[in-house]
C-alpha cells in the first residue's frame, strides 16, 4: 500500500493527496504551488505537441501508419510483381537457372572466357529498386582461372555475376538506354555472361511468394528499397536512388499511373 509523504496517510501518494491539493489552492504564491503549476503546463504541452513520422516527417501519425509509406509500398509491390514476372520470363527464355552452363569474362577481359555452372540465384535481390550492381548469380568455375585474370579483377568476384547483363536492354535499367553508355558497353565486349547450355525453364522456380512483389523479411537490408540500416528509410534517401528506378521501370512495363506517381518525388 502506498504511503503519502505529504500527509502521512496510507492509500495514496503526494501527487494525489487531497490535503496537498487544498493547500496548493490556498497558497498559489508559494514555490511549491509554482513548481506544481509548471509541471502541469509541461505535461499539457507534451500532449499537444504532435509527434512527427520518421518517414515523411509530418505530424499526426507514426511510420507504421504513415499513409505515404503505405502508398509507396503498395505501388512498389504492384510494380515489383510485374518487374519480376518480366525478369522470370527472360530467365526462362535463356534457360538461365541453377545448373545452367555459362561463359563469362570481365568487362576488360583480355584472355579466354571462363566456363562456370550456375549454383545459386539470389531471388530476394531481384527487384525494381535495384540498380543492377548487386551480385545475383552464384557460380562455380569449371577449370582454372586463365592467366592474367587475377591482375585485372578480384578473383573472389569470379564466383558471382550481376543479373543486369543477362536481361534485354530495356530491363538493364535507365543508364543503359543512354547512347554513350550503350556504345561503350558494346565496345568493351557487350554482355559479360552468356548461357551456353541452358536448363529446362520448368526447373527455374523462384520462392512461392516472390512473384507477389513483396520484399522478403529475410532480405538483407541493403537489398530492401524500403529500409535503411534495418529502419524505415527517410523520403530523401528514396529520392536519391530507388524512386528513379521505380519511375523508369513503371514506364518500361506500361504502368503509367505508377510512373507519374514515382516521378512526382524526383
Amino acid at each position: 500500500m502506498s504511503y503519502c509523504s505529504w500527509c502521512g496517510n496510507r492509500g495514496h501518494n503526494s501527487a494525489s493527496c487531497p490535503d496537498r491539493k487544498k493547500w496548493l489552492a490556498a497558497n498559489p504564491d508559494t514555490y511549491e504551488a509554482a513548481y506544481e503549476a509548471a509541471k502541469v503546463a509541461r505535461r499539457k504541452a507534451r500532449k499537444q505537441t504532435a509527434r512527427k513520422c520518421s518517414f515523411c516527417k509530418k505530424p499526426g501519425h507514426n511510420v507504421k501508419t504513415c499513409p505515404l509509406k503505405n502508398t509507396i509500398h503498395q505501388k512498389f509491390t504492384a510494380l515489383n510483381s510485374v518487374f519480376r514476372r518480366t525478369v522470370l520470363e527472360q530467365l526462362c527464355v535463356q534457360g538461365l537457372g541453377v545448373g545452367a552452363l555459362v561463359m563469362f569474362r570481365p568487362h576488360n577481359g583480355t584472355s579466354d572466357p571462363i566456363l562456370a555452372i550456375v549454383t545459386d540465384i539470389n531471388w530476394d535481390g531481384i527487384h525494381a529498386g535495384s540498380d543492377g550492381r548487386s551480385y545475383i548469380i552464384g557460380l562455380e568455375r569449371l577449370g582454372p582461372i586463365p592467366e592474367g585474370y587475377h591482375r585485372s579483377i578480384n578473383p573472389r568476384s569470379l564466383g558471382k555475376r550481376h543479373l543486369t547483363h543477362a536481361l534485354s536492354r530495356p530491363m538493364m535499367g535507365e543508364v543503359y538506354q543512354r547512347k554513350e553508355v550503350w556504345e561503350r558497353f558494346e565496345w568493351q565486349g557487350g554482355r559479360e555472361m552468356e548461357v551456353v547450355s541452358p536448363v529446362n525453364p520448368e526447373a527455374i522456380n523462384p520462392p512461392a511468394e516472390w512473384l507477389s512483389g513483396e520484399i522478403s523479411p529475410n532480405c538483407h537490408y541493403m537489398n530492401n528499397p524500403l529500409t535503411t540500416d534495418g529502419k524505415a528509410a527517410a523520403l530523401w534517401e528514396l529520392r536519391q536512388s530507388e524512386m528513379s528506378h521505380w519511375a523508369y521501370y513503371s514506364g518500361v512495363l506500361g504502368m503509367k499511373e505508377s510512373e507519374k506517381y514515382f516521378e512526382s518525388f524526383l
